[in-house]
């Protein structure tokens, strides 16, 4: 049979899980573990379509088949809340106890595991306990760490990788028809991440917006401290637009990166080729301010990951760079 899997390489991942399916070995629990936008999602209910498609090959043309099948549900957090709770993995008992739609296996996305708290996954692990005839449970994860010990000692981790460039150019290339020029210029900032990669090219805004933010680097660079202050609430304003997709500080940390391939004279290096002018025209003489700056960008990085403000963030980029 010929299974349906999304475009987003790590094709010795997907060859894992077709032969899984094809012997009807499969874990009660999978981890699907990597950095955002590689796909992982994607790759989750594409494995779910076809684990139910392996048992029912005539249905494998349905491009809806989750959508309407009763023995698949999807978990994850709710906008207004800081973890999965509890009630909604409890509600996962009413799902398994119900008659099965097709009578085959029972499939469950956990979408961000990791919001999964200690209780929540503590009551994800009973229900494994009593439910394991035919169940799979699908968690997708950016960070192993932050998912509970106890979920992941028992469960089959796939680790998912970012696309070198040759694979994701070629990707680009043949499956959205981009030009030489376009696919190079996208599979450099995408950083081997499949998903952003798509959203640039399905989203011009979101395109728009990211360019805005290198060109607000360079004005940062220029600004004395008042006018950079000025500056951060505009960008606190970008950030709400771009949403979970970009995170400023990691942007502008690979923008300084640029900055140090330029300095070494290796612009082939250069991730943003949208402003390489602008890279070559801003003169850097030191070799320590590249230092210092990316000693702050690192500081910033924790700073964010210990849920201080964006905006606190950037000021202190801005006192400090």
């Amino acid at each position: 049979m010929k299974y349906i899997w999304p475009s987003i390489g790590n094709q010795k991942v997907i060859d894992f899980l077709e032969k899984n399916i094809n012997k009807k070995k499969l874990a009660n629990v999978y981890i699907f573990c990597g950095v955002r936008d590689l796909g992982k999602f994607s790759l989750a209910k594409s494995f779910a379509h076809n684990i139910f498609v392996s048992d029912r090959p005539e249905l494998n043309d349905r491009q809806n088949l989750l959508e309407i099948n009763n023995d698949f549900l999807i978990i994850e957090r709710f906008e207004d809340k800081k973890n999965i709770s509890i009630d909604q993995i409890r509600d996962l008992i009413s799902f398994l106890s119900s008659s099965s739609f097709l009578d085959s296996y029972r499939v469950v996305i956990i979408k961000d595991a990791e919001n999964l708290n200690q209780n929540s996954a503590n009551a994800l692990l009973k229900i494994l306990e009593d439910f394991k005839d035919r169940l799979v449970v699908i968690l997708t994860v950016n960070n192993l760490s932050n998912l509970p010990e106890t979920v992941a000692s028992r469960s089959q981790i796939i680790n998912l990788y970012p696309l070198n460039f040759d694979d994701m150019y070629s990707m680009l290339k043949n499956e959205y028809s981009l030009s030489p020029s376009e696919a190079k210029n996208i599979a450099k900032i995408s950083l081997g991440r499949p998903m952003l990669a798509k959203k640039f090219i399905d989203n011009n805004d979101f395109y728009n917006d990211y360019k805005k933010l290198g060109e607000h680097l360079i004005d940062f660079l220029d600004y004395n401290l008042i006018d950079r202050m000025g500056l951060v609430d505009n960008l606190c304003h970008l950030d709400s637009v771009l949403g979970d997709n970009l995170n400023i500080v990691d942007v502008w940390r690979g923008l300084f990166r640029d900055f140090s391939f330029m300095y070494y004279n290796r612009p082939d290096l250069i991730q943003n080729d949208f402003i390489i002018e602008k890279i070559r025209n801003k003169k850097i003489e030191d070799s320590s301010f590249l230092l210092k700056a990316d000693s702050v960008f690192k500081k910033s990085t924790e700073y964010l990951n210990s849920n201080m403000s964006l905006k606190s963030v950037l000021e202190y980029i801005a006192v400090n760079i």
